[in-house]
This record gives C-alpha cells, structure tokens and sequence, in this order.
C-alpha cells in the first residue's frame, strides 16, 4: 500500500511538473499569447452582441411581432459575416 501511494505521489507531482513545464513554453511564444488574446477579445464580443440581439429581439417581440423576414434576413446575415470573417 506504502508503495502504491508512493507511486501516485510521484506521478502526480510529474503531471503538475509537466503542465507547469507546457504551461511556459506557450507564454515563450509572444505570436501565441496575442492569438490567445485575440481570441478571448473576439469571445467577449460575441458574447455582448449576443446578449445585446436577444434583448433587442425580446424587445421587439413586446410591441410586435417578431416575422419570419427578420429571423431570416438575421441568419442570412450573420451566416454572410461569418463566411467573409474565413476566407
């Protein structure tokens, strides 16, 4: 039983030193850290677009009606933006 805890013991401390190690080598790379940034920021603006079209639609749908035209035009849309975003 010593050995078994002995074992695992060692291996956890080589898993934490590896992911220290891995964690590192990526802040090493500056082009990887801004890409991560980037990304992060693309994420946060998402996000608000997101909540801002929901409370925009919800909005909408108390003094209208919500039509089967917007929900179209509004993925035609963002399908459009997405396609020019990864050409």
């Amino acid at each position: 039983m010593k050995t078994l805890r002995a074992d695992l013991a060692s291996a956890a401390r080589e898993a934490r030193a590896d992911a220290r190690g891995a964690g590192r080598s990526g802040q090493a790379d500056p082009q990887h850290h801004a890409s991560t940034s980037h990304l992060r920021d693309a994420e946060m603006a998402l996000d608000e677009f997101r909540h801002n079209m929901r409370a925009d639609l919800r909005g909408w749908a108390v003094h209208t009606e919500v039509s089967a035209e917007i929900v179209t035009t509004l993925k035609s849309e963002l399908d459009a933006l997405r396609k020019s975003l990864f050409r």
